[in-house]
């Protein structure tokens, strides 16, 4: 069942002084960070926030985000905590890590398939 949009819900009490801590360094190491570090940031900043008791529509507006996102990153660390609001990836790496000697020996016995080789089809996945 979805929250209220405001922080009535939320308040201090479900961010321990330890947590608030660990976000406020989360948004400070953001400003100086890559694009995954501001991620991060923007995620603990959107949880400092309504542990203050801002509403989400204010903290969205502020973020430049929806309501929904806000309620998304908010609810997310409210069950699982910080680490929540770390990205998740998408393609876990292998487990099994291959040298270029190990790749190129795998693709002589089983070579990419012929369209991954045509010009243009590069960069598709990014």
């Amino acid at each position: 069942m979805p929250m209220s949009a405001t922080a009535s819900t939320t308040g201090s009490s479900l961010v321990d002084p330890h947590q608030q801590t660990v976000l406020r360094q989360l948004v400070q190491a953001g400003e100086r960070g890559d694009k995954t570090a501001r991620r991060i940031a923007q995620r603990a900043r959107i949880v400092l926030l309504a542990s203050e008791g801002r509403s989400l529509e204010d903290i969205a507006r502020q973020e430049g985000i929806s309501t929904r996102t806000t309620w998304v990153w908010r609810a997310d660390f409210m069950r699982d905590g910080v680490p929540a609001l770390t990205p998740k990836r998408c393609n876990p790496p292998p487990a099994v890590s291959i040298n270029d000697q190990q790749r190129a020996a795998l693709e002589t016995i089983h070579p990419p398939p012929s369209f991954w080789l045509r010009p243009g089809r590069a960069g598709l996945c990014d």
